[in-house]
């Protein structure tokens, strides 16, 4: 694989950084409000349009915010591997590249 400038690096740890942090907020704050953050209309307008799509009961809809939070967190938690590796390796160990196939982690990796 050839080398990618280190403009394409910056910009990856930028986008990744961003999902991390504001993702990560949002779905706290949606898993940790009593109505899954259907309270913020202008923030939830997304899961009242689906929710009209698919034509849910409130707590139907109480469940489609809840899965909405549930993956924000999953993404957020990802990208936030992603940026503790690529951290690491600028710190002068290997990246590892292989750390989402499924494979078992290298020794030492987070040594």
């Amino acid at each position: 694989m050839r080398k990618v400038s280190s403009a394409t690096v910056a910009t990856i740890l930028a986008i990744a950084l961003y999902f991390t942090l504001f993702w990560g907020f949002d779905a706290l704050r949606i898993l940790t409000s009593p109505t899954f953050g259907l309270e913020d209309v202008w923030r939830s307008q997304y899961v009242f349009g689906m929710g009209r799509v698919l034509g849910l009961a409130p707590v139907g809809l109480l469940q489609l915010a809840a899965v909405f939070g549930t993956l924000k967190l999953a993404v957020a938690a990802v990208c936030a591997i992603h940026l503790v590796d690529r951290l690491r390796s600028l710190a002068g160990g290997k990246p590892a590249s292989d750390a989402f196939s499924g494979r078992p982690w290298p020794e030492g990796l987070w040594q």
